[in-house]
């Protein structure tokens, strides 16, 4: 029997395209490779139940006016707490609405997969759920604008960055690198230990992508737009591992002689900083938006200190449940939001209004820390 006829059955049951594509690499693959494969087929078949849960299942209505008129979307003002998620899917359907017509994707691929990107980010955690996702996507947006940028790039780079963006923390387990690798979870074993979770998000991103209801990268022309597509989506996810935040921010340092738009490096390294400003978007936003989002990722430390203390694992103070809000985001915003955005402001000077919120915001938590005294 050769593998065809092996496999014809399952033609037959009509399963993915991508689930008889891995099954076929299991076939003839090494054994260390077969945990690999078969939690590709899993997760495809997970993607596979989605995109026929959300298709036909695209909200009514549309964006909220005022978003419209007073184009918020471009602006440090916009609140996703203002609004349900099936909203905030079609604010994040506007965002790429420019972009995926001037590439020619068809509506309704670029709405299956963002409703299935949706699905893939839990409820249960506190912060890293569909709301920072939408949050960072909005960012990056406003960004591009505020510092004039839309024009410096390709569209197949503009669509990388959103996809980024919204894929970013896809499946967060509300567990951090440390526990990961502490745990030695199968995910840190996977990884080798090596940006455990960006490595699985950017993963997730392209196990979807590769589902051929949700392709939006199937209408790049030629190879070679899909290979920089996926060049710059896996550089800007793992972008976000913030124990590499200060090499990239730093990178910039060689673009302070001129940045040369040509030069598709010097793009990617402007790319891999709007990412990295845009996840930490909360905090370069007026301290109505610090205050909503810091007790949320305090409350996903809490819980991750409490998991850790029952499987007798490191804690760190700042998953401690005498962890104070107040003062871990005093330390959060000063020594990784502060720089990177300094560092960022020194090329565009637009974004001084995102330095003087951090720096405002400093001071607006110590004044809760003086009052919680």
């Amino acid at each position: 029997m050769n593998q065809d006829e092996e496999f014809d059955y399952m033609r037959r049951a009509s399963l993915p395209d991508v689930v008889e594509a891995i099954l076929a690499r299991v076939v003839t693959s090494q054994p260390e490779d077969l945990h690999t494969y078969i939690s590709a087929v899993a997760y495809a078949v997970k993607v596979d139940s989605q995109v026929g849960k959300v298709q036909g299942a695209w909200p009514t209505g549309g964006v909220p006016a005022a978003v419209l008129e007073k184009n918020l979307l471009k602006t440090l003002e916009f609140d996703v707490f203002e609004y349900d998620n099936d909203t905030l899917l079609l604010c994040v359907e506007e965002i790429f609405k420019d972009v995926t017509r001037e590439l020619s994707i068809p509506q309704n691929t670029l709405r299956t997969f963002l409703s299935v990107v949706r699905e893939n980010y839990s409820s249960t955690v506190p912060f890293h759920n569909y709301k920072h996702a939408v949050a960072v996507t909005q960012q990056a947006f406003c960004l591009l604008d505020m510092c004039s940028l839309t024009t410096k790039f390709e569209a197949t780079e503009i669509l990388a960055l959103l996809t980024s963006c919204y894929c970013h923390d896809v499946n967060h387990p509300g567990l951090n690198n440390t526990y990961q690798k502490n745990a030695m979870t199968p995910l840190a074993v996977r990884y080798n230990d090596v940006s455990v979770l960006e490595n699985y998000h950017c993963s997730c991103a392209f196990d979807i992508l590769s589902h051929s209801s949700c392709d939006i990268v199937g209408s790049l022309s030629g190879a070679q737009a899909k290979r920089r597509f996926r060049e710059i989506v896996v550089g800007l996810i793992l972008a976000t591992d913030v124990s590499l935040h200060k090499q990239h921010y730093q990178s910039l340092d060689s673009l302070k002689g001129g940045i040369k738009w040509d030069d598709a490096g010097h793009r990617l390294t402007i790319l891999k900083n709007i990412m990295m400003m845009a996840d930490l978007n909360n905090e370069s936003r007026s301290f109505e938006f610090s205050q909503k989002w810091g007790p949320l990722v305090q409350e996903e430390f809490y819980k991750q200190g409490d998991r850790e203390r029952e499987e007798h694992l490191p804690v760190a103070p700042m998953m401690e449940r005498t962890a104070q809000v107040e003062k871990e985001q005093q330390g959060f915003i000063k020594y990784l939001c502060l720089p990177l955005y300094e560092a960022n402001a020194e090329l565009f000077p637009e974004l001084v209004v995102c330095v003087d919120n951090l720096k405002n915001n400093i001071e607006s938590w110590k004044l809760k820390e003086k009052e919680r005294e």
